[in-house]
């Protein structure tokens, strides 16, 4: 059973999903892939990023290769709309409200790993800390952050019993995202600031 804010506030999550889906083409592309080869039939994936729109469509995507997920964010991260549509939907259960601090937080990282999942993708690597704490098996999983990353090289290091790819670590997601993504967001918050 998800546990959201507001079940009342999915149609306004959905408005902003569709807005982010029309704009999303690749995803879009691997939707249909995935859909006709249902690669993670059967599978359960616990899943640990903000909470947010471009989320949404990518668990649609990961929804219609056959995965089943359980998703939480980080604490004050999560667009409570974006929850309340992705708990309507078959096969995924969502923990996260915006008003989650950092103990909340960490008891959906449990909740999500009480469903017992194969995968994780991770932002920050608490989900996967708490796997490797807890003795689960899990396949593989994936970190999102340079944070995650560090922890996983500095603390973590010879401890993760799975392998993990660490997004952050690939030469075009620092080219594309930190260059053309994050950096002009600063700039732009300072600006608006």
């Amino acid at each position: 059973m998800s546990l959201i804010a507001d079940p009342g506030l999915a149609a306004d999550g959905a408005a902003r999903i569709a807005w982010t889906r029309a704009n999303m083409p690749l995803l879009a592309a691997l939707k249909d892939e995935f859909a006709a080869e249902r690669p993670f039939a059967g599978r359960k994936l616990g899943v640990c990023i903000h909470v947010e729109p471009k989320t949404a469509v990518l668990v649609e995507v990961l929804r219609a290769g056959g995965c089943e997920l359980a998703i939480t964010g980080s604490p004050a991260t999560t667009d409570d709309g974006t929850a309340a549509f992705l708990a309507a939907q078959d096969g995924v259960t969502v923990f996260a409200l915006k008003a989650d601090d950092m103990e909340a937080h960490l008891a959906h990282i449990e909740r999500v790993l009480d469903t017992e999942p194969s995968f994780l993708l991770d932002n920050g690597a608490d989900l996967i800390s708490s796997a490797v704490r807890r003795g689960l098996t899990i396949e593989f999983a994936t970190e999102e952050t340079t944070s995650g990353g560090n922890r996983l090289k500095a603390e973590m290091q010879g401890h993760v019993p799975f392998p993990v790819v660490v997004i952050d670590d690939s030469p075009l997601k620092r080219l594309i995202e930190n260059q053309y993504g994050v950096g002009p967001t600063v700039v732009e918050g300072f600006m608006r600031a």
